[in-house]
């Protein structure tokens, strides 16, 4: 009976302790953290190991360093998508922006990771490209429509135009539940152009709907849609990072090509107009029968020659203008129009540019048949010379002044005409004041030779006649 009962206190004993225990065994499950954040402690990490380093290799292994210790970056991340940080992605450390979007990609968020990593990866394609340079990341800015970022920010190396890109990973139906938010960056970036000539270009990961597609239309930024992260595509019909460079380095060079076809053609028209005057003349003395022994093959063919060469000019500028302002309607490729035009524009100015030397040629010819005396020749050849600067230097002057005044007003199809109205203009005006000015020197030049001669004539009769 003893023995029962001791049991039986036994067991009373240890059904209260699991009873007891219970709850505070479940307290402490209950309170037990689901995870640990890691970013805070990252980002304080790269700050001070950032002081700590002196060299650029150092802090590009803290950025390496702050890729590994991602809970969704890590060592995976860091040496397949990101190369270890070398090849391409091997970025200048002290770029603004750069460790900020580093430390992104180690962010507790994978949203963040995923668009920091998208960005870096778009970057690095960019930074391979010795077309561009990258300037910036995910930087900060404001205008007169509002605050924003700039994701990346590059320059164009032959024109030196900055340009920025917008990158985003919109769904289809992220588009349209933030179709307001689109329109108010869209805003932003037509403003940005705007005030600054930046080059913009909105890159999405997946394919854009018709309603940003017409957003973009509307305020004339070109919007690129199902565009790969990496350097090639995953799959037939996928757009990549490349193609979109290649648009953005065709319209950096729409200005330099408008100011410069705006420059080309007005140069060419006044070489025409001129030179085309002084060829329709000879040709009509020739024409004459009682005037025929005044008129001069050699004169024919150098008028003719320069009336040539200035047409040919004028088609090959007049091509330029045209396909800036075609690319600025479609703000697309034109296909193999453009590139047919190309080939006619370049090939014109090559003729345009012979024939005009070929002009030079004849008046040497006929100066060192005796055609022309030494008078004539220095004349004629310092009132071409002049002539040529003065239209040359004015048009170019005046075509990137218009096409920059253009550009302002209406983008890319403003600076088209700018250039188109400033180069005429430039051209005729600076043609006029260089040949007046240069043919005033030769005539000044052999005004104060005469004097010079005549008083040193002067000076020899009364030597002669005062010494007998």
């Amino acid at each position: 009976m003893g023995c029962q009962k001791q049991s039986l206190g036994r067991l009373f004993l240890f059904l209260a302790s699991l009873a007891l225990s219970a709850p505070f065994s479940y307290a402490q499950v209950a309170v037990q953290p689901a995870a640990m954040r890691r970013y805070p402690q990252i980002k304080t990490w790269q700050e001070k190991q950032w002081a700590l380093s002196r060299t650029p290799e150092e802090r590009l292994e803290i950025l390496r360093q702050t890729v590994r210790k991602g809970r969704y970056s890590g060592d995976p991340r860091l040496t397949r998508m990101f190369q270890n940080l070398e090849r391409e992605l091997t970025f200048d450390p002290e770029m603004p922006g750069l460790g900020r979007t580093i430390l992104l990609s180690a962010s507790d968020s994978t949203s963040q990771v995923r668009g920091a990593s998208r960005t870096l990866r778009y970057a690095g394609v960019i930074n391979g490209d010795r077309r561009f340079e990258l300037t910036r990341l995910n930087e900060p800015y404001a205008n007169a429509a509002g605050k924003t970022d700039a994701d990346i920010e590059f320059r164009h190396m032959e024109t030196g135009r900055k340009g920025r890109i917008e990158v985003k990973e919109w769904s289809e139906e992220s588009q349209r539940t933030n179709l307001a938010k689109a329109e108010s960056q869209f805003r932003k970036m037509a403003e940005d152009r705007r005030v600054s000539g930046r080059l913009q270009a909105w890159v999405n990961r997946r394919a854009n709907t018709p309603e940003i597609e017409a957003l973009g239309r509307k305020y004339q930024v070109p919007v690129y849609g199902d565009v790969a992260t990496g350097k090639a595509a995953a799959r037939p019909g996928q757009m990549t990072l490349k193609v979109v460079l290649d648009d953005i380095d065709r319209r950096a060079a729409s200005f330099s090509r408008a100011s410069g076809g705006g420059a080309q053609f007005g140069f060419g028209i006044y070489q025409l107009v001129v030179s085309g005057h002084a060829f329709s003349r000879e040709l009509d003395l020739l024409l004459d029968p009682e005037q025929a022994g005044q008129a001069s093959l050699l004169h024919l063919g150098e008028s003719g020659s320069l009336a040539l060469g200035g047409g040919f000019l004028a088609v090959s500028g007049g091509i330029k203008v045209a396909q800036t302002l075609e690319e600025a309607r479609k703000l697309s490729d034109v296909g193999r129009v453009a590139s047919r035009l190309s080939g006619l524009s370049k090939w014109s100015g090559r003729l345009g540019i012979l024939a005009t030397a070929t002009a030079g040629g004849l008046v040497a010819w006929e100066y060192y048949r005796g055609g022309l005396t030494d008078r004539q020749f220095s004349r004629l050849s310092m009132a071409m010379v002049g002539g040529a600067l003065g239209s040359a230097g004015g048009a170019w002057a005046m075509a990137g002044f218009g096409a920059g005044i253009g550009t302002l007003i209406a983008g890319p199809p403003g600076a088209a005409l700018g250039g188109f109205i400033g180069g005429l203009a430039g051209a005729f005006g600076g043609g006029w004041a260089g040949s007046t000015l240069f043919a005033y020197a030769i005539d000044s030049y052999h005004e104060i030779r005469d004097k010079e001669m005549e008083r040193e004539r002067v000076d020899a009769i009364y030597a002669y006649y005062g010494a007998r």
